[in-house]
C-alpha cells in the first residue's frame, strides 16, 4: 500500500506543468521564458510520460500526448486521476521569489536558494 503522500506542484513562469494540473492542458514545446529560478526553466516537463503512466494511461495515449506540437486537452479520465495524486500546483513569478527570499531573510537570517524560495512561495501563496 505505501506511504500515503499528498503531491504539490511549483512552477516559475514556464508554467506548462502548473497548467497541466490546474486546468487539463498539455503545451508541447511552449517558448521558454528565462527567469531567475533558471533550473526551472524547461518548456516540457521532465518524467511526465511516467505521471502519465502511473496515472494508467496506456502507451498509446502516452506516445500521442508526447508528441503532439501546441495545446491539446488530455483526456477527462488521466486528468481525474492526476488531480487524486497531484492536490496543488502554483506558478510563482520572479517577483514572488525575491519577495520570499527577503521575508525569510528578514525574519529567520537564513538564506535559502532560489529553487527552495519557489516551492516556499507557492506553499506561501496556497497555506498563508
Amino acid at each position: 500500500m505505501g506511504v500515503p503522500l499528498n503531491l504539490y506542484a511549483s512552477t516559475n513562469v514556464n508554467d506548462c506543468l502548473n497548467v497541466l494540473l490546474t486546468q487539463g492542458d498539455l503545451f508541447m514545446y511552449k517558448p521558454l521564458v528565462p527567469s531567475a529560478a533558471n533550473a526551472m526553466d524547461i518548456a516540457n516537463p521532465y518524467n511526465l510520460e511516467r505521471v502519465f503512466h502511473v496515472c494508467g494511461a496506456n502507451a498509446a495515449t502516452i506516445t500521442k500526448l508526447m508528441t503532439t506540437s501546441g495545446n491539446q486537452k488530455i483526456p477527462d479520465e488521466l486528468y481525474r486521476s492526476i488531480q487524486a495524486h497531484v492536490k496543488g500546483s502554483e506558478r510563482v513569478d520572479d517577483e514572488v521569489i525575491f519577495e520570499t527570499i527577503r521575508s525569510i531573510w528578514e525574519h529567520n537570517k537564513y538564506p535559502v536558494s532560489v529553487y527552495l524560495h519557489q516551492s516556499l512561495s507557492a506553499v506561501s501563496l496556497r497555506f498563508c
